[in-house]
């Protein structure tokens, strides 16, 4: 996944993720959980850009499709911790390990 992705991304999820906080307060209800789905399809074959490594390509995607769906239950996150799970999912889902770093621009 590009860098450009990973910013599209948190932009997109910023108003979702606020919307809990906009809502007015309401006494024995349970806080709303937000459901996030994202992966990309057709993928089977495709080889991961790796960063900081001038254009190596690594892995390969295993799945025609790579899906993932995971939970939003803390509204204070942000965004680049809400989607790391996924990040890591597609490394995976590519026989690669997502190095432990926050920006891989």
């Amino acid at each position: 996944m590009h860098f450009n992705t990973l910013q599209l991304l948190q932009r997109e999820i910023r108003p979702y993720r606020d919307f809990p906080a906009r809502m007015p307060p309401l006494e024995h209800v349970l806080p709303p959980l937000i459901t996030i789905r994202a992966g990309a399809t057709n993928v089977e074959g495709y080889r991961m850009s790796r960063p900081y490594t001038n254009g190596y390509f690594d892995g390969y995607a295993f799945d025609r499709d790579i899906v993932y769906e995971g939970e939003i239950r803390d509204y204070s996150e942000g965004p680049s911790k809400i989607l790391r799970p996924f990040f890591d999912w597609v490394w995976a889902k590519c026989g690669l390990v997502r190095p432990d770093v926050e920006s891989l621009a």
